[in-house]
């Protein structure tokens, strides 16, 4: 990505950058400005954008806040984009790679990745449609975004199937079961030489996911533990009642929606 060339008012999808335009942010995921949010990528602004399924966004300034709080996107300087992280040239990364999600419903299901670095809004989207097998980014926790040096991991907020991409990736509403109340959280990332995959209920909403789900290995492959979700109920290794953990060691993984 060239420094200093881009104008902040355009998106950088040129560059591999995934417009998220239900947003209403030109196609930005969320700016952070002056410790606050804003609703446009502007001078003094860290804006920030999604990569597409099986990417990560690769550029976060490499001083974060003492607060604690995630910063994440492209600077904004004298009206045009600069990256934040020298460790990288392009605006996405690609994950460890080796997990999927497959879709054998008849509707659709918007995954939600959270932006972080960044706004942490759930409006990464994979939107698995019916049929469909769609990579689900699998971070490698030593070489991604560290929080005060603890490992990163993707988590995915998995709405109800029939639910629109817009409805499903965006802060939800209280109770609503949907965005961050939706009824489901995925787990994905890459550490100590194996994937550590997991699904559990998102502790804000207790009430059931429409479908069931489960982690398979494909051909091949060597997945410790075994982790499904079905009628409601949870069962493999890990949480007991609230969720399940597999390990994948080699090959590659599904978590299949049933």
């Amino acid at each position: 990505f060239p420094d200093g060339e881009v104008d902040c008012n355009t998106f950088p999808d040129a560059y591999g950058a995934l417009p998220i335009p239900w947003m209403k942010f030109g196609g930005w995921t969320g700016v952070q400005i002056n410790g606050g949010a804003g609703n446009k990528c502007v001078d003094g602004g860290l804006c920030s954008y999604a990569c597409p399924p099986g990417y990560s966004k690769a550029q976060w300034p490499e001083i974060q806040p003492a607060s604690g709080e995630s910063h994440g996107g492209l600077s904004c300087q004298n009206g045009k984009l600069y990256k934040t992280n020298s460790a990288y040239n392009s605006l996405c990364v690609k994950g460890h790679g080796n997990v999927y999600v497959k879709n054998e419903l008849s509707k659709s299901v918007p995954i939600c990745r959270t932006d972080y670095p960044g706004s942490e809004n759930m409006n990464v989207p994979t939107f698995s449609t019916p049929g469909s097998k769609l990579p689900l980014t699998n971070p490698d926790g030593n070489t991604y975004y560290k929080w005060q040096g603890k490992l990163t991991s993707a988590q995915y907020y998995v709405n109800p199937q029939g639910t629109s991409i817009e409805d499903g990736c965006i802060w939800g509403t209280p109770d609503g079961g949907l965005g961050n109340w939706s009824p489901m959280i995925f787990g994905v990332g890459y550490s100590n030489g194996m994937s550590w995959l997991s699904i559990s209920q998102n502790q804000l909403y207790s009430k059931s996911l429409n479908f069931n789900v489960k982690i398979v290995g494909g051909p091949d492959s060597k997945l410790n533990g075994k982790c499904k979700y079905e009628n409601g109920q949870f069962s493999g290794g890990g949480y007991g009642e609230q969720g399940c953990t597999a390990a994948l060691i080699s090959g590659d993984a599904y978590f299949v929606l049933y």
